[in-house]
């Protein structure tokens, strides 16, 4: 996501230590759960990627 972004933090932006934050940090969106909680579920990869797609639609542009 950051590497398409145009977004000037982008640049500096640690990817890997803010994706491994973000997959332990309760999500409104995934109905308070963790994204690391649902990517052990079998219906849980969906949903996580929707609301990455959404973070990356609004966030790096």
């Amino acid at each position: 996501m950051a590497a398409e972004s145009t977004h000037p933090d982008a640049a500096t932006l640690d990817v890997e230590r803010w994706l491994l934050d973000w997959l332990r940090v309760p999500q409104p969106a995934l109905g308070g759960r963790t994204p690391e909680e649902l990517l052990n579920t079998p219906d849980g990869v969906e949903p996580v990627s929707r609301v990455l797609g959404a973070i990356m639609s609004c966030t790096f542009q």
